[in-house]
Formats: C-alpha cells, structure tokens, sequence
C-alpha cells in the first residue's frame, strides 16, 4: 500500500513539473507574441505618418497644386496632386485607426479639410483660367492658409513619440514582472525536479533542459531590449529631427504671407522652404528604410560568402571603375544569416569605403572574412579618411553624421545604424577598429552555418 501511495506522489510531482513548465513556456511565448505585434503597429504608425507628410509636402500635393496654379495647361500636375490628395486622406484614416489602437485621440481635422480643399480647389482653377485670369489672381483667390494642418501633423508626431515612452515604460515593467515570475518559477521547478530525481543520469537531463529553458528566456529579454533601445532611439529622431524642417515650412510661410508684394522675397523664402522640403524628403526616405530593415526579423540559411561578396562587388563595379578604386577579397566560409539583410550590411560597408575616399587618392579597399571557431569574421578596411577613435560608438546612432550638411561627402547618418541593428538583429557584434590609423577598418561577427 504505502509503495502504491509513493508511486503515486511521483505521478503527481512529474505531473506538476510537466504543468508548470508548459505554464511558463506559453506564459513567455504569450509575452513575446504581444511584444511583437505592439512593436509592429508603433513602427506602422510612425512610419504611416512620415509618409503622410511626404505626400502632403514636397513633390507632393501642395507642391503639384502650385504648379499647376503656375502651368495650368499642363494636365499632369493636376493629375498628381489628385492622385496625392486620394492617397494622403487614406493614409489620414489609416493613422487615425492605427494611432487609435494605441490609445492617441488623432484627430487630423484639419488635415483632411486642407485635403478637401485643395481637391475642390483644382476645378476651380481650370475654370478661372479659362475665364482668363492671370496666374498671379488665381493664386490670391484659391489660396489656403495650411500652417494649421502642418501643425497637426507635428502635433501628431509628438503625440506618436510620447506614446512610444509610454509603451516602452509598460514593456520594460512588463519585462520586470516576467523576470520575477521566471526566478520564482525556475527555483521552484529546480526544487521539484531535485525532489524527483533520484539518481546522477537523471539529475543532469532535468538540469539540461532547465538550463535551455533559461537560455531562451535570456535570448528573448535580451531581444526585448534592443528593441526597446531601437524604439526609444527612433522616438528620439521623430521628435526631434523631423521637427525641424517642420518649423522652417511654417515660419517661411508666414513670411511668405508678411512679404507678398516683395516678390524677390518671396522667391527667397520658396527657395529655402524647397532645400528644407528636399533635406526632408531624404531624411524621410532614410528613416522609412530604418524601419523596414532595421527591425526585420532575420530569416536565416546558410550563404556562401564568396559568391555573396563577389556578386556585390559587380554591383557596385561602375562607382568602384568611376573612383578608380582596387578591392581586394580574402574570404571563405558559410554563414548563417539573412540574406538580403547581410547584403545591406556589405553594401554599405563598402559603398562607405568608396564615399570616404581621401582626395585625389584611389580608393583600396580589402574585405576578409574567415572562420574562427563556430563564428565567421569579417572585416573591411580601406585607405580612406578614417574615423577618429572618440567617435568610435557615435557613428552607429541614426541620424549622427561627422560632416556638416555643407561638406561634400553626402549622406543622412542611417547607414551604419542599419548595419548595427542588422548585426545584432543576427545575435553578431560589429565595432570600429580603433587601432587601424591608415583610413577606417569595420569588423563583425556572425555565427557560422553548418554545410554538412
């Protein structure tokens, strides 16, 4: 009797220990799910805003709608800022039920009004050219004071950048619960499986698979946390950088509106409302490639890094010939990674050694990668400008360019930022040699892929 009753108890210990391991892994992977999918729509919704302004602002709407004031038979402008206005009320809607689910009241009333009006507006300008009046009287009559509407969006993208921090704030106290929960829960199934083994071998499988559970968790909180730094640095950019090419639309259009009859005045303010539309559109651009590829999940196989590194080097052959430039390959090995993400890094790396170049020196350039136990290094260096050292973790911030708007190398900041968010998307590492003195050498690792 009393054996049947020790089976027993061994029966329903082994149960409880089954339980709350499958408890604690769904409890994670529930976690994790919802992490990802609230990640997801914050960078839709960030990402749908940029957009909007773009379609609103230079090459846009508001940039055909005066074209058209001005070249009124050609139909095309007229044709594009239709198409524009359709496309910019539909991402209106879209933001506002996105912005919605995060609990932001975005109301983009005036927005869509200046939208509307602008459509409304596009007939009446056919007509009153064809009744003969001048360009320069259109104007005056169709004109429309859109300062409210450009300060609705800023308002929104302030809006969108404190909701970010507040959900950053819920996921890092989010993260504090799991962490608490998952100490307690390890010590406690420890403690069981103590209990229940009773001899050496099945002592260290029960430890194995406690150890590999731990290994996961530490995986996904690690994963967790950079992407929390990823979302608080892209908050930071939002709010900030974009801000102000904002400012510069709205004070050169009150100065447009305080020296009208001044037209050499005028011109001057529309110039430089069009270098700040067009620094914008870059910055936008740039930002949108961010998002994609910076927050991508790797999707990993095993690549050969010969053929990928001498396929990028044809592509790049017509700017390498342009610059004259010598690059050298001293690769080998298969690496597990994603292949259209590692191409982006490469590319990068190596469009940067062309870019960089010292002047009238040809660029060389020497890109090596080899297997180091279970990793691949790679490194590319070249005879360049170089990097000084005190720079050495500023580079990899978005938005953080050594060169001032007025030097000749071009660029946004984006580049090695992606590259950074890349690697370590891969569980990699890359950093600036700080030793290498003859121009600027990059190094990263990533894990090597098994080819048998």
């Amino acid at each position: 009797m009393k054996n049947i009753l020790k089976k027993r108890w061994w029966i329903l210990t082994l149960a409880g220990v089954v339980l709350l391991s499958t408890l604690q892994i769904t409890t994670v992977q529930k976690n994790k799910h919802q992490s990802e999918q609230l990640r997801k729509l914050l960078t839709s919704t960030q990402s749908q805003s940029l957009e909007l302004m773009r379609v609103l602002g230079y090459g846009g709407l508001i940039h055909n709608f005066k074209n058209f004031i001005l070249r009124t038979d050609e139909q095309q402008y007229a044709t594009r800022a239709a198409n524009s206005a359709t496309l910019a009320l539909e991402l209106v809607t879209t933001l506002e039920n996105n912005a919605a689910e995060v609990n932001i009241n975005a109301s983009l009333q005036s927005t869509k009004e200046m939208i509307s009006s602008y459509q409304s507006r596009l007939a009446q300008v056919q007509k009153l050219h064809s009744e003969g009046v001048s360009a320069e009287e259109i104007d005056q009559i169709v004109r429309y004071n859109d300062a409210s509407a450009i300060k609705e969006v800023q308002t929104l993208v302030t809006s969108l950048s404190n909701a970010v921090d507040k959900t950053l704030a819920q996921l890092d106290t989010r993260g504090k619960v799991l962490s608490t929960v998952t100490i307690s829960g390890t010590i406690f199934l420890s403690a069981l499986t103590l209990a229940l083994i009773l001899n050496q071998s099945q002592r260290r499988k029960h430890l194995m698979v406690v150890e590999d559970m731990n290994k996961k968790l530490e995986t996904g909180n690690h994963e967790l946390s950079r992407a929390n730094t990823s979302l608080q640095q892209f908050a930071g950019i939002v709010s900030h950088d974009l801000k102000t090419p904002l400012r510069h639309f709205s004070m050169f259009n009150d100065l447009i509106m305080e020296d009208y009859e001044d037209k050499e005045s005028v011109q001057d303010h529309v110039n430089k409302m069009r270098e700040a539309s067009k620094r914008m559109d870059k910055m936008i651009a740039s930002l949108l490639e961010f998002t994609r590829a910076g927050f991508a999940k790797p999707n990993f196989s095993p690549i050969n890094v010969l053929e990928l590194c001498s396929t990028i080097v044809k592509e790049l052959q017509p700017t390498i010939d342009a610059t004259s430039a010598s690059v050298s390959l001293q690769v080998q090995g298969y690496v597990s990674a994603d292949l259209e993400l590692l191409n982006r890094v490469l590319h990068n790396l190596i469009t940067n050694s062309l870019k960089y170049k010292k002047s009238n020196v040809a660029p060389l350039i020497n890109i090596t990668a080899k297997q180091v136990n279970e990793t691949i290094h790679f490194s590319i260096s070249d005879n360049g400008i170089g990097i000084e050292p005190q720079y050495a973790a500023r580079i990899f911030l978005p938005l953080q360019r050594l060169h001032n708007s007025e030097s000749h190398f071009e660029g946004n900041g984006i580049g090695l930022s992606l590259v950074k968010s890349v690697i370590e998307s891969h569980g990699g590492e890359v950093w600036l040699d700080k030793n290498y003195k003859d121009g600027a050498r990059f190094e990263f690792i990533l894990a090597a892929a098994r080819t048998n």
